[in-house]
């Protein structure tokens, strides 16, 4: 087995910016939570929480910790000591440093998850649809890719759900989907199909 040198460890471990943190309950149990991490250069593990969080209870309690740290593949790393408080406002502390980052990167994430439909179009994807001679485009123009998968899949529940689609059998979306409220649907959420040469067709088009 190939020994990791202290600098490729710490690479891996930055390269995550969640990881899962095991603490005991009262009753011994183990409770294990998702986090955001930093990692300071002498390998500490930084992460925040609210005192009434059920982990910070476990570790005022008793400050044995677990942090295991996961992928890409079947890549891991279970890294285990005591948890303490550290200081939240001397700005020269590095653990400090790494909290702030934390929190920058959380904040981040809320702010995709939350901006209102249309807010900062985020991607483009184009699709070209060719038949012999014949070829048309359209562009998919949105937010964050995520959210394009998400809304799609959505979308499409919800008419199985209504019976908009109720033939049995297997389908291409196409055969199935009438594109107008469908797309129509898309766009009120963020999501917006631009074609090339106008409107959509219907079903069976090229």
């Amino acid at each position: 087995m190939r020994t990791v040198s202290d600098l490729e460890l710490l690479q891996y471990m930055r390269s995550h910016k969640v990881a899962v943190i095991s603490t005991l309950g009262a009753d011994g149990s183990p409770q294990s939570a998702l986090v955001g991490v930093a990692v300071t250069d002498t390998f500490q593990i930084i992460f925040d929480t609210v005192s009434t969080s059920r982990k910070h209870a476990n570790l005022v309690r008793d400050p044995l910790v677990a942090v295991n740290f996961s992928g890409p593949a079947e890549q891991t790393l279970q890294y285990e000591g005591l948890a303490a408080a550290v200081s939240t406002s001397d700005p020269r502390d590095a653990a400090h440093r790494a909290i702030e980052w934390v929190r920058r990167a959380f904040a981040n994430a809320r702010h995709r998850l939350t901006r209102p439909p249309g807010e900062e179009a985020r991607f483009e994807l184009r699709v070209d649809v060719r038949r012999g001679e014949r070829s048309r485009h359209a562009t998919l123009v949105g937010r964050a890719q995520a959210d394009a998968t998400a809304l799609g899949a959505a979308g499409t529940a919800r008419l199985l759900i209504e019976g908009d689609v109720a033939d049995p059998g297997a389908w291409m979306p196409e055969q199935v989907v009438d594109p107008g409220p469908f797309l129509s649907r898309l766009a009120s959420r963020g999501l917006r199909v631009e074609f090339a040469d106008g409107a959509p067709r219907g079903r069976g088009s090229v």
